[in-house]
């Protein structure tokens, strides 16, 4: 099951870089939002469901700035994109660490370090609510 959710994490991840490059197309934007955000939460759910708790907590990040941008509070700019993609890199990375500690989250405190500095930026766009790593909305 591990493996089989890897392979598709990582096949998802793939293609939402490619959506988040498409983003620009106007005609297409709301689309392909909600397909990014629809990737974003099934890998939040399944990674929850097997302990991946700092994969769960990126794609939860991610999930709400995807839903920011559904509901038009924010806009896409070329650095939430940049942010988007380096979330992207980001889980990637996790996923193959996990994979080869046996599917243990990463212990590499630099690369955790690296993923809650990711997602203190997202909560800083989602105006400091709950981005993923415990940050409350001061609303």
């Amino acid at each position: 099951m591990l493996n089989d959710f890897v392979l598709e994490a990582l096949e998802s991840l793939d293609n939402i870089k490619i959506g988040v490059a498409e983003l620009e197309d106007e005609r297409y934007k709301s689309e392909i939002i909600n397909g990014i955000f629809r990737t974003c939460h099934t890998i939040k759910g399944v990674s929850g469901f097997l302990g991946f708790d700092m994969i769960n907590r990126l794609a939860r990040s991610m999930e709400n700035l995807l839903e920011d941008l559904r509901k038009n509070i924010l806009q896409v700019t070329p650095s939430l994109m940049d942010l988007l993609l380096e979330a992207v890199d980001l889980l990637k990375k996790t996923l193959v660490v996990a994979v080869n500690q046996s599917g243990a989250d990463p212990i590499d405190l630099e690369h955790i370090g690296h993923m809650q500095a990711v997602m203190m930026k997202m909560a800083s766009r989602c105006g400091m609510r709950d981005a993923g790593y415990g940050i409350k909305s001061k609303v």
